[in-house]
């Protein structure tokens, strides 16, 4: 059995599929398994990954018809062997010591969390890496206690940067759920409340790549705020039931939201997309929410972000959309 099983979902993935096996060529630690899972793909997907050397990584290849990432992670998840779990997205890449880390972080603990880096996917320009020092090995109390600045410095939300006890996530029945975005976030607040201890490294071996073609934050599909609200109910419970909410620092993370929701819609009204009156009037449903539940204290918010917010809520219906 392989320490570590790396779970790589894949869809229409040809163009970064050979960067990423590079990648895993070059670990020095071998003793992992790479669980690829193809989520229908009708590109070469299929042939670069039958391709691969078996003699340098051990792979097992899965197809299923086009059902969503969350289908694609959770066959993985059922058909690995690993102690421990790991995650990869197809369009990204690792540094060679990505096992050898996730291992030193996770064999005395429940949790390993390390540093990541954000590109930009042609200039490969730094977008973001978090700034986070507290590192090293806590036992729950003090997880909880950094747990909100762990949150804002995006630690938390993604699978990449993270290595997970296989035992915590059968024992417990944790699975991705069947949303369109989110499902990561989802997926790891179910997975912390059974965290006794975590370890964090600030040591960045993680490349997480944006492309300019859009996000899940930009692109209008009608389930935003389905989606959204699952995620930050998700949030609320977790941090309630561990008494560490602090409704003035979320303010913040709630107003960012809305202004993702907002660029979307002008996206939509300035492309003449059919679908700008239905996303106004599920916006226009988001700010009734948003305002009953109080999650926007405006005190809370930074200046320029509290300008912000002011003028997307001054200017809704008049100029901007």
């Amino acid at each position: 059995m392989s320490k570590i099983s790396i779970i790589i979902p894949v869809y229409n993935s040809s163009n970064s599929l050979n960067r990423i096996i590079d990648s895993l060529y070059k670990q020095s630690n071998k003793d992992f398994e790479v669980i690829f899972v193809d989520d229908g793909s009708t590109d070469e997907s299929a042939q670069i990954i039958r391709n691969i050397e078996s003699t340098k990584i051990n792979y097992k290849y899965y197809y299923q018809s086009n059902s969503g990432v969350s289908k694609a992670r959770n066959l993985g998840i059922k058909n690995s062997n690993g102690k421990y779990i790991m995650f990869i997205d197809p369009d990204d890449y690792i540094e060679q010591n990505f096992i050898q880390l996730g291992i030193d972080l996770i064999q005395n603990s429940d949790l390993g969390i390390f540093s990541f880096v954000s590109e930009q996917d042609i200039t490969k320009q730094v977008i973001f890496k978090p700034k986070f020092k507290k590192v090293g090995w806590m036992h729950q109390a003090g997880f909880l206690n950094q747990f909100m600045n762990l949150f804002d410095e995006q630690l938390l939300h993604a699978l990449w940067n993270k290595v997970y006890k296989r035992s915590i996530i059968e024992d417990n029945d944790i699975e991705f759920p069947t949303i369109r975005m989110g499902e990561d976030l989802d997926f790891n607040f179910r997975y912390f409340y059974h965290v006794k201890s975590a370890n964090i490294s600030e040591e960045m071996t993680y490349h997480y790549i944006a492309y300019n073609t859009g996000t899940a934050t930009t692109v209008y599909h009608g389930d935003e705020f389905e989606s959204n609200y699952k995620n930050q109910m998700s949030l609320i419970e977790f941090l309630k039931k561990n008494k560490i909410y602090d409704a003035r620092r979320l303010s913040l993370h709630w107003a960012l939201m809305l202004g993702f929701r907002f660029s979307a819609i002008r996206k939509l009204k300035k492309s003449n997309d059919p679908n700008y009156i239905k996303a106004r009037k599920q916006y226009e449903e988001i700010l009734k929410k948003y305002k009953q539940e109080k999650w926007v204290i405006i005190s809370a918010l930074p200046f320029e972000r509290l300008i912000k917010y002011i003028i997307m809520i001054s200017f809704l219906r008049n100029i901007y959309i």
